[in-house]
């Protein structure tokens, strides 16, 4: 079995193994939704140990053959919290994540 070949038959498995979560992808102005497959990241981060200055950056993992349809414009609803897509990541062999935020991006 090829190498790639072996790459995407693992994706499958990880994306259907039950540890990824559905979440509501929303697009073409709210007209059209589908349901996702993703892993969603959201780090805490203090800025120099300081407890003034922190910050967090939600994402996602999608699989790069289901995000065909995320573009500007993108609303994601995650456990009843609706983010909306501020930066997409470069293809990552197979995987791609999108950066997310609660604000929307005007």
């Amino acid at each position: 079995m090829a190498i790639q070949t072996q790459i995407i038959s693992d994706l499958d498995a990880i994306f259907t193994d039950g540890l990824a979560l559905d979440i509501t992808h929303t697009y073409n102005g709210g007209g059209t939704s589908e349901t996702l497959k993703a892993f969603f990241d959201n780090p805490y981060e203090r800025a120099l140990a300081r407890d003034d200055v922190a910050a967090s950056r939600p994402s996602i993992l999608v699989r790069t053959s289901e995000a065909g349809n995320i573009d500007t414009g993108s609303e994601f609803t995650i456990s009843e919290t609706t983010y909306y897509l501020t930066e997409p990541e470069n293809d990552q062999d197979g995987v791609t994540r999108f950066y997310i935020s609660e604000d929307q991006m005007q």
